[in-house]
């Protein structure tokens, strides 16, 4: 066979290939069904969604409803357990720290801002967005360069507990099983102070989502399960009771 025949040939079967793949994927994505949740909660036409002393995230009654939300980058690591604050957290959104790897954790604080909260760990540019949706004050431990780059550009005020005294790290030393990277915290009274001595709104901006009353115990879900396909080990799932 002549070469110009040769490769005549690898292109047609490359465009083959390229047609089956198109057709394929396009016929999966016809097969995508549309979850559809049953519910009557709305978001108000006009004004806030929450307008009453409660979290405008969680939707829970408390005190400091209406003050900024704080987030802060905390692992996921098994190492770093246990870790101080996540019990207050009006919300703890878990993602990859990047593709396909170990989870990190971002606790957001509203009704409650812990006496301590640890560990804290770096940035990842993803969290910054929805921190920046929250209008919460970010707190984190350094970050890689997608982050930093960002936050160079003050697109969300943030505190950087790498270049500055209001975060401080536990002894280590002394724990056979806690990593150095790992004893990184703050205290509620130096997050307050630092967001005062920066001078940033610490009312809450964030209007909230829309929540339904409580409904009586009868008449709730008996249970269920919810799993999350992150990559092993950091895969997990929920039981409700």
């Amino acid at each position: 066979m002549e070469k110009k025949q040769k490769v005549i040939i690898a292109v047609v079967a490359g465009i083959i290939v390229l047609v089956g793949g198109y057709l394929i994927s396009k016929t999966n994505a016809k097969k995508v069904k549309q979850i559809k949740i049953n519910g009557t909660a709305e978001a108000p036409k006009g004004g806030p969604s929450n307008t009453g002393p409660v979290s405008p995230i969680s939707g829970v009654s408390c005190d400091h409803w209406d003050r900024r939300p704080v987030a802060v980058m905390q692992p996921a690591d098994v190492q770093a357990r246990p870790a101080a604050g996540f019990s207050e957290a009006d919300m703890v959104i878990e993602m990859p720290a990047y593709t396909n790897s170990v989870t990190r954790l971002m606790g957001v604080y509203v009704c409650n801002i812990p006496d301590e909260i640890g560990a804290i760990r770096s940035s990842r540019h993803d969290y910054i967005a929805l921190a920046k949706g929250l209008d919460a004050f970010f707190i984190h431990w350094g970050g890689s360069h997608f982050p930093l780059n960002l936050l160079k550009k003050n697109i969300i005020n943030h505190l950087d507990c790498m270049t500055n005294n209001y975060c401080s790290r536990w002894d280590w030393r002394n724990i056979p099983t806690m990593r150095k990277e790992d004893s990184g915290h703050i205290t509620r009274d130096k997050i307050l102070e630092a967001m005062k001595n920066m001078k940033i709104n610490i009312k809450d901006t964030f209007t909230g989502y829309p929540h339904q009353k409580e409904i009586p115990l009868d008449q709730r879900p008996a249970g269920g399960n919810l799993r999350v396909g992150f990559a092993k080990p950091y895969n997990t799932s929920y039981d409700y009771d």
